[in-house]
């Protein structure tokens, strides 16, 4: 009876473990990359709109739209999927703006212009990782916790620091088209990138 209670418990904690799996978050940047405001047009006759920016969130709705219209957008997300390694080889001096220790970067905190730039030296122990490519040749990179812009960034034959692997994000834009608001990713499958505006 001592063993099969005891199984039980064993059985029972093993699968709250894996009810709650510890899941680290991806980082975010609250605004579209590059420079300029990008404008989006439907590749096709119909959008699916989700609920969140995330693949696996639930249909909100799927409308029609003429595929010369201009699709209007009040939200933008750009999520790190996979960070780019990057390997340095000795010390390095760099210019760069320090955003703390953070999941998300707003437009509002990136535009800040109190957060000043500073020179600093990276050395292999500071484990830098290549969150994105930003406007004007700038990048974000994270240097152990905290994430930072870089006015220098590594290359993939860079000296002495080196790019691995480049990363990969997603950009979500939310619309509303006929009374339904939803996020749709930018992705060259339901939408396509027309025109910047500068």
């Amino acid at each position: 009876m001592r063993v099969l209670l005891k199984t039980m418990v064993l059985l029972a904690t093993g699968a709250c473990s894996v009810e709650r799996p510890a899941v680290a978050p991806s980082f975010v940047y609250e605004n579209f990359l590059g420079e300029g405001k990008p404008e989006y047009k439907i590749t096709g006759t119909q959008i699916k709109l989700l609920d969140l920016p995330n693949r696996e969130s639930s249909l909100v709705g799927t409308e029609s739209i003429s595929g010369e219209q201009v699709l209007p957008f009040d939200d933008v997300v750009t999520k790190v999927i996979k960070t780019g390694e990057i390997q340095i080889s000795g010390d390095l001096s760099v210019q760069t703006r320090n955003f703390g220790a953070i999941q998300k970067l707003t437009k509002e905190m990136y535009y800040d212009e109190s957060i000043a730039w500073v020179e600093r030296t990276l050395t292999a122990t500071d484990q830098p990782t290549l969150l994105m490519w930003m406007s004007e040749g700038n990048c974000l990179i994270k240097i152990k916790q905290t994430v930072n812009e870089s006015r220098d960034c590594p290359t993939d034959s860079g000296n002495p620091w080196q790019l691995l692997n480049p990363p990969e994000t997603e950009s979500w834009i939310k619309i509303e088209l006929n009374q339904s608001k939803g996020w749709v990713e930018v992705d060259d499958r339901q939408i396509r990138e027309v025109d910047r505006n500068f």
